[in-house]
């Protein structure tokens, strides 16, 4: 007995005669009769009466009809999910994300990656730059969702996917002018909420660079790792921050933000997804398909930061 000969047995079960089950499983009446017949044999019972307009089941061929079509049901699945497994339609896909990363990026991403493979198990860990850089360096993460530009170099790609740029936070009741762009060069006396420099080194070097670009090195009262923190500890009047623009649109304070320049220009910053140079599984490079095609997000009106 072979799983062949139970899908015969289902088709003219099904069907109700070796005509009918022949042309549905397009095998010729007399090899399908016969191959019937020795399943009988084999099993040492007779599974269809047979008559000139068709076949019945007996008693016996009742009892089995269940489990055969258990049996095929089941083939038919795992044969469905060895092909998934084969063509990394299942595959496992670990990714590490910056807490920024929530605020737009990632739901974005995630939507747009599941509606094209719904069966990729995905593992999500929020973790920082340098922790999802060293993973993935590592073999233990497939994919990150990072703050850029780098430090330091690593054998990873980087792939660009949200530029942004940061934005002045000032405390409530804070005399610097509002509505205006501000430059860093006339704030070398403000006290600053800084990025913890052993957790968050890269975001922390972008400001303490546009600081020193200006002419100053900041005066760092508080440190914190979340920018959600470093935004609480501002609105709590410890001092200025340098915020990303696309966390601070989204926000609700009793603080202000308002657009800031470092000699003449914006302090540019963004996000990237991080993969190994070399080795990379099949998930990974469909998630970083669906990133290259992803558009920047058009943000619905929301008021201009400053005013």
């Amino acid at each position: 007995m072979d799983l062949k000969q139970l899908r015969q047995f289902v088709a003219v079960a099904q069907s109700g005669s070796f005509l009918n089950a022949s042309t549905m499983i397009g095998l010729a009446q007399p090899p399908l009769s016969v191959s019937i017949r020795k399943l009988e044999q084999e099993l040492g019972v007779t599974l269809f009466d047979r008559h000139p307009r068709g076949v019945v089941l007996t008693q016996a061929g009742q009892e089995m009809l269940a489990y055969a079509q258990d049996i095929v049901t089941r083939a038919a699945n795992l044969r469905k999910l060895m092909a998934e497994i084969s063509s990394g339609a299942r595959a496992p896909l670990s990714m590490g994300f910056v807490g920024s990363a929530t605020f737009s990026l990632l739901p974005r991403l995630m939507q747009a990656f599941q509606r094209l493979h719904p069966l990729v198990e995905v593992s999500l860990s929020e973790m920082t730059t340098q922790k999802a850089i060293a993973a993935i360096s590592d073999g233990q993460l497939d994919v990150g969702i990072v703050r850029v530009p780098l430090l330091e170099p690593a054998p990873i790609d980087i792939l660009p996917v949200e530029n942004d740029h940061l934005v002045l936070m000032v405390p409530p009741g804070h005399p610097l002018p509002a509505n205006c762009v501000a430059r860093l060069e006339d704030l070398s006396g403000e006290p600053f909420v800084m990025y913890d420099r052993s957790m968050v080194p890269n975001l922390r070097a972008v400001a303490v660079l546009a600081c020193q670009t200006a002419g100053f090195v900041p005066h760092v009262t508080q440190e914190a790792v979340q920018v959600c923190s470093v935004m609480s500890l501002v609105e709590s009047g410890f001092g200025l921050a340098l915020i990303p623009h696309k966390v601070a649109r989204r926000m609700r304070t009793r603080a202000r933000f308002q657009e800031v320049t470092s000699g003449g220009t914006l302090i540019g910053i963004g996000l990237a997804l991080a993969t190994l140079a070399d080795g990379a599984t099949l998930a990974t490079r469909r998630f970083r398909d669906v990133a290259m095609t992803l558009d920047e997000e058009e943000y619905e009106e929301a008021p201009t930061i400053g005013s």
